[in-house]
């Protein structure tokens, strides 16, 4: 097969705007014929991603219906080990969902798996893209440069894993680890004493670099290493990244979002670079509200403060919402961001935006009996009880009538309940935590003034 004369017939068609095409293409015949093609899979994802800018990301709940199928194939595929079953179905999916983390990493596991490493090191690497801190991609890559002999690329990602999860253990002996060989490996080429020291300092270098990071003074010395590398190669997104970061850990902020954005500046590419700044901001604007807390504590009765305060709380909402935004457009199918961003617009008052985003959040599995009792506390804030109603029966379906959550959400039912005038609901409600809760809120008082 000749093909560079497909890749002529894509890109022709990628610029007439004709992407169904130029995706087929790709999908059936460049993949087809050499699955560890990096170049087809890579102009593959980027192909279906300006096609869904262009028309729109379908809705999630198209995805995940018209993609039913293809997940079910790979879990088959998974168990009976037919790697290039899974590798053929997550693309399937990619094609409805092409920033699917989950999908994406089971496919990078499959590429592994069947032995083509270089494009699983671009599927990971696809990943991080899209969320930096997304730890199973950069253990997976730490693995695939620890088998390529490639010790200090490897421990750079376990260490990234690390710092994002710190209690993974896994990572963390893998960290040190690596660096006991990289020293060993060290010491064994040096072939005389100059060679020796020099060795020994560029060890005790990497080492000191990769070690676990806990004191001010550690976080300091690192920064100092870190810029005296950037004094010789100002544009190395590694350790513009790196100092990016060890400011953000130790609360230098201003220095976090400088160093981030010059990364911006040489790559605008770098979503999980865009998620690292506004995750600067918002602890910025948490920043301010804890100094000021700490103020009021001094003086409770300062009338000045308290007005700063509330100022300071609004900001960092409007800060939120702007960053959260933002990030959704990037990451659409990403649950929890749209969680945060409608719990930000609720509390500013937005609640049809809220409800927005909350009706997408909801096909996260794990976060289904929150979602559920939020929107059925933003309805009840419309005054639409019947749908509120709904929403926290919904919830209660799937809670145990053990947990502290349950018996919330009872409570938020029969207040709704009682708004829409529906006595007797709200009194059977009211009572059900009664028999198990005497003192929970107000619901004696309650109860009293609807029997009454």
């Amino acid at each position: 097969m000749d093909s560079t004369k497909l890749y002529a017939k894509v890109e022709e068609a990628i610029k007439r705007k004709n992407y169904d095409y130029a995706i087929i293409t790709l999908k059936n015949q460049l993949l087809k014929y050499n699955p560890n093609d990096v170049k087809a899979r890579r102009l593959l994802r980027a192909t279906v991603l300006e096609k869904y800018k262009i028309a729109g990301f379908p809705p999630a709940s198209q995805v995940w219906s018209k993609g039913l199928v293809s997940r079910i194939k790979m879990i088959i595929g998974k168990m009976m080990k037919k790697w290039e079953m899974v590798i053929d179905e997550a693309e399937n999916f990619l094609l409805l969902d092409p920033k699917n983390l989950s999908v994406l990493q089971a496919l990078g596991e499959a590429c592994v798996a069947a032995g083509y490493m270089d494009t699983a090191i671009s599927v990971f690497e696809n990943i991080l893209a899209f969320d930096g801190s997304y730890a199973d991609a950069l253990k997976a890559l730490g693995k695939i440069y620890q088998g390529k002999e490639e010790l200090e690329k490897a421990q750079q990602y376990f260490q990234r894993a690390y710092q994002v999860a710190p209690t993974d253990m896994e990572s963390a002996k893998l960290v040190k680890d690596l660096a006991a060989q990289i020293t060993a490996n060290t010491y064994g080429q040096a072939k005389s004493s100059g060679d020796l020291v020099k060795d020994k300092e560029k060890a005790q270098d990497l080492e000191a670099e990769h070690s676990m990071l806990r004191t001010d003074e550690d976080y300091a010395r690192a920064i100092e290493r870190t810029k005296k590398k950037l004094d010789a190669d100002p544009n190395n997104k590694k350790e513009l990244r790196r100092l990016g970061e060890l400011y953000q850990k130790i609360g230098q902020i201003d220095d976090a979002i400088e160093t981030f954005s010059r990364i911006l500046e040489l790559d605008a590419t770098m979503t999980d670079i865009r998620v690292k700044i506004s995750e600067c901001k918002i602890a910025k604007a948490e920043h301010i509200i804890h100094e000021l807390e700490e103020k009021l504590k001094q003086q409770p009765a300062n009338e000045g403060i308290k007005q700063q305060l509330a100022k300071a709380r609004r900001n960092k909402l409007e800060v939120e919402i702007q960053e959260y935004a933002a990030q959704s457009k990037d990451q659409p199918t990403n649950y929890d961001l749209r969680l945060k961003l409608a719990t930000a617009l609720m509390q500013t008052g937005k609640i049809d935006d809220a409800i927005s985003h909350l009706q997408v959040a909801v096909n996260d599995p794990r976060k289904k009996p929150l979602i559920y009792t939020m929107m059925g506390q933003a309805f009840t804030q419309k005054k639409e009880f019947e749908l509120a109603v709904e929403q926290f029966q919904n919830a209660l379906k799937l809670l145990n009538p053990k947990e502290r959550q349950y018996k919330d959400t009872l409570y938020y039912l029969a207040l709704a309940y009682e708004s829409a005038g529906k006595a007797q609901d709200a009194i059977e409600t009211y009572t059900t935590i009664y028999k198990e809760d005497i003192n929970y809120r107000d619901v004696q008082a309650r109860l009293k003034k609807l029997k009454g």
